[in-house]
């Protein structure tokens, strides 16, 4: 696999666990963070709009947390293990062996709620409607959250099969 590959899969899998992150964030704080107000005087609510201000302050008191409040992300955080192990994965020269072409492919059985994900994820990107209290206090993190890190997967496995298909043409010449 070629350095560029391995740079750019690596960014998106940094970028996937940045969304990770944020996401489980918005999750733990939305359950820790209490009575919260906006400078505009907006509250956090099932139904009320979320606004980058409220963002924060959830984000604050996920950083408050405990671990067992954490707890409540835990498939999420499971994602970021095998993304952060796909990552150290990708750098050894044995990435594209099939033990490791076998590992990535099960993700998609791991974390099969990712494929409804892909539901979701429009819906969050380019719904006219501002995120609320809802879109974050459904039990909807992994769904949101996997779907990154399956694409990623899906990447990499289409990559390395069209590696393996040029590699004996290569050989012949």
């Amino acid at each position: 696999m070629s350095l560029r590959t391995r740079i750019i899969l690596s960014v998106l899998i940094v970028i996937s666990l940045l969304v990770l992150v944020g996401w489980c964030s918005l999750e733990v704080g939305y359950f820790n963070a209490g009575p919260l107000k906006d400078s505009q005087g907006n509250e956090l609510g099932f139904n009320k709009p979320l606004t980058l201000e409220l963002m924060q302050g959830l984000a604050q008191a996920a950083w408050r947390a405990r671990w067992h409040e954490w707890s409540r992300c835990i498939w999420s955080l499971a994602c970021a293990v095998m993304q952060i192990w796909g990552l150290i994965w990708l750098w050894r020269p044995s990435c594209t062996s099939l033990i490791s072409r076998m590992w990535l492919a099960l993700q998609t059985a791991f974390f099969f709620p990712g494929l409804l994900g892909m539901l979701i994820w429009p819906h969050l990107l380019f719904s006219s409607q501002p995120w609320d209290g809802e879109t974050i206090s459904e039990p909807s993190g992994i769904f949101v959250v996997a779907t990154p890190w399956l694409l990623i997967t899906w990447a990499y496995l289409f990559i390395t099969r069209r590696q393996d298909s040029t590699q004996p043409e290569m050989a012949l010449t």
